[in-house]
C-alpha cells in the first residue's frame, strides 16, 4: 500500500464469490476501489469468520483484526485465537501512507472462494490512528506482493500454491470503474478466462526489477508526443523504484512528469472549453476538485511510458485523457494523477481498472492485456490504453504487440489535496 485511501463508492457484487475459473483456480467479486478503501475489497474466510479485506499487491501479508481492537467497530469480524500459541510474534507493518498495524502470526484454515489451505496470518492488536482498519471500509489487508516482504513466515498465495489450492503463483486483477455494472474481479491462479479478458493471446509481460514489490523499469516517458526527459541520476533508486501497485490511488509521477502533463493540459485548452476558469483549472490539476462539464477527450494529451521488457524489448503503455480524468458516474469529473516526492512511478487504479493484469510471482513478471468492458465502448467515459512493444521513433527493437483495451473510467470521490 503506497498511498492515501480514500473513502467513497459504489460497491459492485455481480458474479457469484468464489465460481470457479479453471482447475486449481478461484475467481471472486471485488467492491470497494481504490477511491473508497484505497483498495478493491475481497471476502477472506480466515476460521469461521469472513472478513472484507483489502488487496494490497504492495505488501505481502494477511492481517486481520483481533477482539478489543481500538477504532474498529465492535459489530464487526473480529478473529479470537485465545488458547493458541503464536507462530511470530510482536510483528509490525508500517505503509507509505503512515499507518501501521501490530500483532502476533497463528495459523488457520484461509479461503479465498473456492481455494482453501492453511495458512499464517497476523492478528493485529494495535493499529494507527485514525484506524488502519475500521471495519466499515475494510476488515483487514491481504497482501499478494512477494514473501521477502512478508513479516510472517509464509504468505497466504505461497500457501495456496504450496498445498496445490491454486495452480499457478500469480494473481489476474481486473477491475472496473463505478460507471460500469460489470463487476470487479480477482483471479487467485490467474485465469485467462475470455470472461476476465478478451484476447489472452496478445498478453504482454513486462519482467520485474525486484523480488520484493512488483517493481518495472520505466525507460521512456512522453507527453502529446514529446519525450520526457527522464534525471540522468536518481532515477528509480533501490529503495523507491516504480511499481504496480493495487492499493494506490492515483497515477503518482514525480513533479516534473505531473507538470509537462499539466501544461499540456492546459495547453490544449479543453478544460477551459468545459467552462472551467483558469483558477479552477488549477484547482482541478492541483487541488483535487471535481467538476461536472462537458469535456472533449479526444483533445486531450495522452501521458505514455515506456518499460523494459525482455532483452531490448519494450513495452508501452499510453493514457488517454479519458483515462486521467476520470468520471464518477454523477456527471462530476475528477483529475485521476497526483505527485510523488520519489524519482519514480507508482502505477495506481488506473491500470487496474483499465486492464487485466496478472501478477505472476512464480515468473517474476507483470502481464497486461485488455480489461473491464474491452469487449464494448461505453460511450461519454470511455478511454484507451495502447500496449506495443516497440517505439520506431525512439528507435527502440524487440518484439512487437499491438492492442487496445477500452474500458470506462471513474472518479468517485473528491481526492485531498496532494
Amino acid at each position: 500500500m503506497t498511498a492515501s485511501r480514500q473513502r467513497h463508492f459504489q460497491n459492485i457484487s455481480v458474479l457469484d464469490a468464489g465460481r470457479a475459473a479453471s482447475a486449481g483456480d478461484a475467481t471472486q467479486t471485488l467492491d470497494g476501489g481504490p477511491l473508497v478503501t484505497g483498495c478493491w475489497r475481497v471476502p477472506v474466510v480466515v476460521g469461521a469468520s469472513t472478513f472484507n479485506a483489502l488487496v494490497d499487491s504492495g505488501s505481502s501479508d494477511l492481517a486481520i483484526p483481533g477482539p478489543n481492537l481500538d477504532g474498529y467497530d465492535t459489530q464487526a469480524p473480529t478473529y479470537n485465537p485465545s488458547g493458541q500459541t503464536p507462530v511470530r510474534s510482536a510483528s509490525r507493518q508500517t505503509f507509505y501512507d503512515g499507518s501501521w498495524w501490530q500483532g502476533d502470526f497463528y495459523s488457520d484454515s484461509v479461503s479465498l472462494g473456492g481455494a482453501k489451505a492453511p495458512a499464517t496470518f497476523a492478528v493485529i492488536k494495535f493499529q494507527s490512528q485514525p484506524a488502519f482498519t475500521d471495519g466499515r471500509s475494510s476488515q483487514g489487508l491481504i497482501g499478494i506482493a512477494f514473501d521477502s516482504l512478508a513479516q510472517g513466515p509464509l504468505t497466504v498465495l505461497s500457501s495456496m500454491v504450496k498445498s496445490g489450492a491454486i495452480s499457478q503463483d500469480a494473481v489476474g486483477f481486473r477491475g472496473c470503474p463505478a460507471t460500469t455494472s460489470t463487476p470487479s474481479v480477482i483471479s487467485w491462479g490467474a485465469s485467462t478466462s475470455s470472461s476476465l479478458t478478451c484476447s489472452s493471446d496478445t498478453q504482454a509481460w513486462v519482467p520485474l526489477t525486484g523480488s520484493t514489490y512488483f517493481s518495472v523499469n520505466v525507460v521512456g516517458m512522453a507527453v502529446a508526443g514529446s519525450g520526457v526527459s527522464l534525471p540522468s541520476s536518481g532515477w528509480q533508486p533501490t529503495n523507491s523504484p516504480s511499481i504496480v501497485d493495487s492499493c494506490t490511488t492515483l497515477l503518482l509521477l514525480p513533479d516534473f512528469a505531473l507538470s509537462a502533463l499539466a501544461a499540456a493540459i492546459k495547453s490544449s485548452g479543453v478544460l477551459n472549453k468545459a467552462g472551467l476558469s483558469s483558477l479552477n483549472v488549477d484547482k482541478f490539476l492541483y487541488g483535487g476538485y471535481g467538476y461536472r462539464m462537458n469535456i472533449d477527450f479526444s483533445s486531450l494529451p495522452e501521458i505514455s511510458f515506456d518499460l523494459q521488457g525482455s532483452g531490448s524489448s519494450v513495452v508501452s503503455l499510453t493514457l488517454t485523457g479519458g483515462s486521467y480524468i476520470q468520471g464518477d458516474g454523477r456527471g462530476y469529473f475528477y483529475f485521476a494523477v497526483g505527485s510523488i516526492q520519489t524519482q519514480n512511478v507508482i502505477f495506481g487504479g488506473i491500470t487496474f481498472d483499465t486492464f487485466y493484469v496478472v501478477l505472476d510471482r512464480a515468473n517474476r513478471r507483470v502481464g497486461f492485456s485488455p480489461g473491464c468492458d474491452c469487449d464494448r465502448s461505453v460511450p461519454d467515459y470511455s478511454s484507451t490504453l495502447a500496449i506495443s512493444g516497440s517505439r520506431p521513433s525512439r528507435r527502440v527493437t524487440g518484439y512487437v504487440i499491438s492492442l487496445i483495451a477500452i474500458a470506462a473510467v471513474y472518479w468517485a470521490a473528491m481526492i485531498s489535496p496532494l
